[in-house]
């Protein structure tokens, strides 16, 4: 997730707390004035969120396309290997 998803997550509740009339699209404008408005040491923190989950994320799809990498290549030997001559019916 991005910084701003992540500040958004962490404010959403505050804000329709504070404004229950408050559309979905009126959420998310006060969201984005927010995080404008928002100091250097707290974006820092969301971004440091951020840069984790990216590095979990690349960990993880990294090792989903070696298990896959793994199953094609079984699935290709499994049919190269059931590869036979054909045989004649009389």
């Amino acid at each position: 997730m991005t910084c701003f998803i992540r500040f958004c997550n962490d404010e959403r509740g505050n804000v329709k707390a504070a404004h229950p009339e408050y559309t979905v699209g009126d959420i998310a404008k006060d969201l984005g004035r927010q995080w404008g408005e928002v100091d250097e040491a707290t974006k820092s923190k969301y971004e440091a969120m951020a840069e984790k989950d990216k590095a979990r994320y690349e960990r993880v799809s990294f090792q989903i396309g070696q298990v896959q990498i793994c199953q094609c290549s079984y699935h290709f030997s499994f049919f190269k290997k059931r590869k036979t001559t054909p045989t004649r019916r009389n």
